[in-house]
């Protein structure tokens, strides 16, 4: 009898000590998957602020550049800042130029450098905005991409909200451009949601109508989504 009192308790102490390890381990996978997704995912955002009248008490955005990919000869660089004045300031001083992966916009780019090495230079945005989305020209489809004929990008100019930001919850402009960033050209504004549905085409949902534009043609036409 006290044989079988003992060999019960041992087995229940087991069993608490397997369940405890289990709590432990889904309480650190948990905190693990928390900060996976805190450093992959930052949501575009640019502070805007009133550029105040007296120039000595003016806070200074910090301007940074950063080397983001090459198409052809043409050198990708993005300039990114934590805030964005009202009344843009030019980008003179800025930091040493980071190097990081190919294509990946930082959460705060609000302007672009597009260089070729014999000198000819093209900066994208005469004035400061969040450049929220960024494809560059492809080729070569997979499973998962699509070709893309032009530089497309989605930029947030103003604060349509008024939450005092712009990111990824104001509406977008949607401009094209070729390889080395001439020819830039706005498509369309007020969009909402955006997707790249098949080669050179994208779907784009403004002001609660779908859209459809050919990248490569430059045709722009609505859906129909009416009951009638």
């Amino acid at each position: 009898m006290r044989s079988s009192i003992i060999k019960f308790i041992d087995n229940a102490n087991r069993v608490l000590l397997f369940i405890a390890a289990i709590i432990v381990i889904i309480a650190i996978g948990k905190d693990i998957l928390r900060d996976i997704f805190r450093e992959s995912y930052s949501e575009p955002s640019v502070q805007v602020v009133e550029k105040p009248h007296d120039s000595s008490i003016q806070k200074k955005p910090n301007f940074e550049k950063r080397y983001i990919g090459k198409i052809r000869d043409a050198f990708i660089i993005e300039v990114t800042s934590d805030m964005i004045f009202v009344e843009e300031q030019n980008v003179s001083n800025t930091a040493m130029i980071d190097y990081s992966s190919p294509f990946t916009l930082s959460s705060n780019a609000v302007n672009m450098i597009i260089s070729k090495v014999e000198g000819k230079k093209t900066k994208l945005f005469k004035e400061n905005l969040l450049i929220s989305d960024f494809y560059p020209i492809r080729s070569n489809e997979t499973d998962r991409t699509f070709d893309l004929s032009k530089n497309i990008f989605l930029v947030v100019k103003q604060d349509t909200n008024s939450d005092g930001f712009l990111n990824s919850k104001d509406k977008k402009e949607l401009l094209i451009s070729d390889y080395d960033g001439s020819n830039l050209m706005s498509v369309i504004s007020n969009i909402s949601t955006h997707r790249i549905i098949d080669n050179d085409v994208i779907l784009l949902n403004i002001d609660s109508e779908l859209y459809v534009f050919n990248v490569h043609t430059g045709d722009l036409n609505k859906i129909d989504t009416s009951f009638e």
